[in-house]
């Protein structure tokens, strides 16, 4: 474990910088913000491992020209969203969207190699204009 943490602090950094966005992220997410919408991104990158969790997340998404209001990083997604008073969560991680729905939140679960065998009654989407068209549905 030691180990891993060490690499992991060495290398993260350097590496997610150039972590290329989701096809039309930048573009969507734009949109959203332009409708009024409050952007939060919360990532479970943490100091743990990461030299400065909180700026390489900021860095990697002005790179990806993807805008912004905060970035919160924490391993509790759910919790935070309640903290800040956000009504969705948009996740790759079911566990994360299971648990804001059970605090009285919206989830969507993207869609991806990591959990596209595990099963969950929430919404799945599969791209950013999915994940606009739901936003749209439930604003309604």
């Amino acid at each position: 474990q030691k180990r891993e943490t060490e690499f992991g602090r060495k290398t993260y950094d350097k590496v997610i910088l150039y972590g290329k966005a989701k096809e039309g992220a930048a573009d969507y997410v734009a949109k959203l913000k332009e409708e009024g919408h409050e952007i939060v991104f919360i990532t479970a990158r943490t100091n743990r491992v990461y030299t400065d969790a909180q700026g390489i997340s900021e860095e990697q998404l002005r790179r990806n020209n993807i805008p912004f209001d905060k970035v919160i990083c924490t391993e509790d997604k759910a919790e935070r969203c309640v903290e800040e008073k956000i009504d969705l969560l948009i996740d790759d991680t079911i566990s994360h969207c299971e648990a804001a729905v059970k605090l009285g939140l919206k989830a969507l679960v993207f869609n991806g190699k990591a959990n596209k065998d595990k099963v969950t009654e929430l919404t799945r989407v599969n791209t950013w204009e999915e994940v606009y068209k739901k936003i749209g549905e439930l604003m309604k």
